[in-house]
């Protein structure tokens, strides 16, 4: 009788891995940014791969995109080769269902939700 509640109770959940990374690509499957997030600290950090800069007028701007299908949430401009950030507190990567990239005015969508084209999706592994 002592191991029979035991025997009962789900297995624990497979521990995630503490960092993973996904590619943003373009049509012909061309890697434009790399992007490596942690679990653990909420970090990531994103690498320009192959992505040309936009016009001078435009700005690519990266985005969380949530499973709740709730605003997408920016991670900031995807200027130079390399973005390092941090989730916003209202956000985590389990609840994440994509990355994506828009084009936007330069310095970045003037009001804190895409307005320009989105250009690439990244689905998350998770």
């Amino acid at each position: 009788a002592i191991g029979i509640p035991t025997l009962l109770q789900p297995p624990p959940a497979p521990e995630l891995p503490p960092v993973y990374s996904l590619v943003l690509r373009d049509s012909a499957q061309q890697p434009l940014w790399m992007v490596v997030c942690d679990w653990r600290t909420h970090q990531f950090t994103v690498n320009r791969v192959a992505a040309a800069a936009p016009d001078a007028e435009k700005s690519h701007e990266l985005w969380l995109v949530r499973k709740d299908d709730a605003a997408p949430l920016s991670l900031g401009l995807l200027q130079g080769d390399e973005l390092h950030g941090a989730l916003p507190d209202n956000a985590n990567w389990r609840g994440t269902k994509a990355l994506a990239v828009s084009l936007e005015p330069a310095g970045g969508s003037p009001t804190g939700l895409p307005t320009g084209p989105v250009l690439y999706v990244a689905p998350t592994p998770i």
